[in-house]
């Protein structure tokens, strides 16, 4: 599932009269910044120019329409805050400003005031700063330059910043909001399967899933010991043979411990025994479309589902083909940050806040 990701830029309706020339390159500064956010690989939703309150109010809707994740405000030019300030009364999704200026420095010799205008970017961010915060809006400021391959011909300085360390921090920066937002919605749509129980007197595992619910959007699938023996006698010999081929690949198999009696050496009973639970749970998993399951099962002694978990660390330590984490035996809590800094990468922005959530 791609995130979705909104963009617009600011500019004041008066000028592009009285400055012939300034709108256009305006909007192919926007142009660019639509390609370098199209190249994190998510969905981009585009406004284009928003110049005054009723064109704040249409993108708004139209990002609330388009359910983006996130808004990049980029800071084209010198606006009015009440020509921004709407769009995010309107759409709630978290706001990132891009004040990225075009060019490393203005050539005063032979600047006009339609060539600053292109230029002024940052002037209107303590602006928009004040008014964000009186209006309850949170946010966050990515400064540095614009990054662009070649300088635009209107320009009278150079603006081919591309391989500038402010360009590149920049882009980087945004990179990560990016992932952390797609992060969040594929989570939101999650399926996580808890199985069995949790650890008796381990209280720091103990979720409320309810809560998981309500603040992340996440499914949590509630699973029984039956539901995984319900497929175990569904797994095949060739569900076994695949599952005992994958343990020689991914797993080292030493030898006994010299120091240690309890760690011997698995016998080619015990791995076909993990082979073919590990192809239960697999089949668990697909049959429930599951995004990543976590479980814990203690039961008497001789018990047939205490023997059933005894093979479950197969499956806990490799993921299966499609990259989902088969099981893991901590609790709700561990599985849920597991997966949500996979799904971020390096975005983690937006994650940081994932651990209180659950609590």
């Amino acid at each position: 599932m791609k995130g979705k990701v909104g963009l617009y830029s600011v500019g004041l309706k008066t000028y592009w009269a009285q400055f012939p020339g300034l709108e256009q390159r305006l909007a192919e500064y926007n142009r660019f910044i639509e390609k370098k956010l199209n190249g994190f690989g998510q969905e981009v939703y585009n406004f284009g120019m928003v110049d005054d309150p009723d064109k704040a109010r249409e993108a708004g809707e139209y990002f609330k329409q388009n359910d983006v994740d996130i808004v990049f405000l980029h800071l084209a030019t010198y606006a009015t805050s009440a020509a921004v300030v709407p769009v995010h009364q309107i759409c709630k999704a978290p706001t990132v400003i891009l004040n990225l200026q075009p060019g490393l420095r203005v050539n005063y010799e032979k600047t006009t005031t339609g060539e600053w205008l292109a230029h002024c970017n940052a002037c209107v961010a303590p602006e928009i700063s004040n008014a964000f915060h009186r209006c309850g809006i949170s946010y966050r400021v990515i400064s540095g330059l614009l990054g662009l391959e070649k300088t635009p011909k209107i320009s009278v300085t150079e603006e081919n910043t591309a391989k500038r360390p402010e360009a590149v921090r920049a882009w980087k920066e945004a990179e990560e909001w990016v992932r952390a937002a797609a992060a969040v919605r594929t989570l939101r749509y999650a399926r996580f399967g808890f199985l069995g129980n949790t650890y008796s007197g381990m209280l720091d595992l103990y979720s409320d899933l309810t809560m998981v619910h309500a603040q992340t959007g996440a499914h949590v699938e509630v699973l029984e010991m039956c539901d995984l023996k319900s497929c175990l006698d569904r797994v095949t010999p060739e569900d076994i043979a695949r599952e005992r081929e994958e343990i020689d690949r991914f797993f080292v198999i030493s030898g006994d411990s010299p120091s240690d009696p309890l760690a011997k050496k698995p016998t080619e009973e015990q791995l076909a025994w993990s082979a073919t639970v590990a192809a239960a749970q697999k089949k668990l998993v697909n049959e429930r479309r599951l995004d990543a399951l976590t479980y814990y099962y203690h039961g008497a002694d001789g018990n047939e589902y205490e023997q059933l978990q005894s093979g479950f660390y197969r499956g806990a330590f490799a993921p299966d083909g499609a990259g989902r984490s088969v099981c893991r035996r901590r609790g709700f809590e561990d599985r849920y940050r597991h997966e949500s800094m996979r799904r971020a990468g390096r975005g983690r922005k937006l994650l940081r806040d994932c651990d209180h959530r659950l609590r």
